[in-house]
């Protein structure tokens, strides 16, 4: 008979400082990796912590009270935390992702790490999802107004602000997440690789991965954009006030020469 358990995923930061939870690990490491280390509290119970500020829970109860313990070792903690929640069923005739949870032969730590990979950055990538969006309903406020009233009612400051949230969305999915990258233990196990592309493929990653590229890209041709504008009207406010001051030193010219 299968035995199912639960596996929870959180993102609760930008980015986690591995090397700082090595130096005194709340619970025993079980595994290290490129960008994951592996801890279990205890018996067939897992916590994996992944760099890019990313938290899976297997078969672990008060896991969001828990989750909320690993804040300290986070580069820049997320307000509010994303959760991600799935079964995973054990002693079945095969491996297969299905909605609702996904089922594999035998317990295996390496296929955990593969299904605990997924959600995390299944999770991580919701939270870029959101920033996005955010920054997406903020143009579209400014473009309405552009609109309407042909004002550009936005400071230059506040859109190099927007570049640079984006630029670091950008370096948080390329150097951390490695959405396009396999991990290492699937190259030498077919195995493996089947269970990581269908469990991919179930929470759509590549879709979204490209989605928010599109997106990213929209946004800094629109902040970029916006920006030659207000460089625009600012060099026709300095041209203005050149000229202005020049007829003033016409004026006061004239003036002292009929004086």
């Amino acid at each position: 008979m299968p035995q199912i358990y639960s596996i929870n995923a959180f993102a609760i930061g930008r980015g986690m400082d591995l090397a700082r939870l090595l130096k005194k690990p709340p619970y025993p490491v079980a595994e290290k990796e490129r960008g994951l280390v592996v801890l279990q509290p205890g018996g067939e119970s897992y916590i994996f912590v992944f760099s890019f500020g990313a938290l899976v829970f297997f078969n672990i109860t008060n896991e969001k009270k828990i989750a909320s313990n690993f804040r300290k070792y986070t580069h820049a903690s997320i307000p509010k935390l994303i959760r991600e929640d799935y079964n995973v069923s054990i002693g079945n005739e095969a491996d297969a992702v299905t909605f609702d949870g996904v089922r594999i032969k035998e317990f295996s730590l390496d296929k955990l790490i593969l299904i605990a990979t997924v959600l995390a950055q299944s999770v991580a990538v919701e939270h870029i999802e959101n920033v996005v969006e955010t920054v997406l309903h903020k143009f579209e406020r400014i473009n309405l107004n552009l609109e309407r009233e042909s004002k550009l009612r936005v400071r230059g400051s506040d859109l190099i602000k927007i570049l640079g949230t984006t630029n670091l969305i950008l370096q948080q999915i390329l150097s951390r997440l490695s959405l396009l990258d396999k991990p290492d233990i699937t190259w030498n196990s077919p195995e493996l690789e089947i269970l990581f592309g269908h469990m991919r493929k179930m929470y759509e990653l590549d879709d979204r991965f490209r989605a928010v590229e599109f997106k990213l890209d929209s946004i800094q041709d629109n902040s970029k954009a916006l920006l030659s504008i207000l460089q625009t009207r600012r060099s026709e406010r300095l041209e203005i006030i050149i000229i202005v001051l020049i007829v003033i030193e016409v004026l006061l010219f004239i003036y002292e020469l009929f004086r």
